[in-house]
């Protein structure tokens, strides 16, 4: 979703890359290639999520090959935790919707906060490597000293390079 910016207004087909009726796909083609549900395709267009996709003659859906770049993005935000109000709202940014300034806000400060987020989990992971690396990762049982350092390190307040403890425990 994010990176092209196509502008899709309420009510307008999105666009097609000039493919004709043989390149849509109907929504079971298009669920199998991201590897979704069809529910999940009509969950995502109920939610605003996806733009609706224009319809045969007969009212079936059919999506252009542009609707797999729609389901790839917001699939790959949710897998970075985003939530799904968030990613419409991302979605409708990386779409080239105008924002209201409050929803622009809210947008940095999405994505400053699961930038945090984030950040903090890799801290978390490069320590428990660390302490992995450290040890040999031998499949012994853990010792006091080294039960200590894993609690500190989820907690995420312990220094990543000496192990000695900076502050208390942050809340998740």
């Amino acid at each position: 979703m994010i990176g092209t910016a196509i502008s899709i207004e309420a009510g307008e087909d999105p666009p097609t890359d000039g493919s004709d009726d043989k390149m849509l796909l109907s929504i079971g083609q298009l669920a199998e290639q991201v590897g979704v549900s069809s529910r999940t395709i009509r969950y995502y267009e109920q939610r605003g999520i996806l733009p609706q996709p224009p319809r045969s003659q007969g009212g079936t859906r059919r999506y252009p090959p542009t609707y797999r770049f729609y389901l790839d993005g917001a699939l790959a935000l949710k897998e970075l935790g985003f939530s799904l109000d968030e990613i419409r709202l991302l979605g409708r940014l990386a779409l080239g919707r105008e924002l209201t300034a409050d929803e622009r806000d809210k947008t940095s400060d999405i994505v400053r906060s699961n930038m945090e987020r984030l950040e903090r989990r890799i801290r978390i992971l490069e320590r428990l490597h660390g302490l992995m690396a450290r040890d040999g990762h031998d499949g012994e049982r853990l010792d006091g000293e080294r039960l200590s350092s894993f609690a500190a390190i989820l907690r995420d307040d312990t220094d990543a390079d000496d192990g000695s403890t900076v502050g208390q425990a942050r809340s998740s």
